[in-house]
């Protein structure tokens, strides 16, 4: 986990080392796996089988709370951006 702090110390978005492949037929394993390393500060999570695609995108993309929360910055041209905290 330490280089995953590294990681984000330095800005780079960090994706999961995690590749579960256990319960293929079963989303919730997979669930499970991606919700504990979005809450342990992964950015995102790898997989082979396209079927799991779904679960990880469900996890992954940010909510419109998490988005609200982001912090923002000012580019010189005056418009607004998020940029990870």
């Amino acid at each position: 986990m330490l280089w995953n702090a590294a990681a984000l110390a330095t800005g780079v978005c960090s994706a999961s080392p995690w590749w579960s492949q256990q319960g293929l037929d079963d989303p919730g394993v997979l669930r499970r796996d991606a919700e504990r390393a979005k809450n342990l500060g992964f950015y995102g999570k790898g997989c082979v089988h396209p079927r799991r695609t779904s679960v990880i995108n469900d996890v992954f993309t940010p909510t419109a709370e998490e988005i609200n929360r982001a912090p923002r910055r000012r580019r010189h041209d005056g418009a607004v951006t998020a940029v990870n905290a």
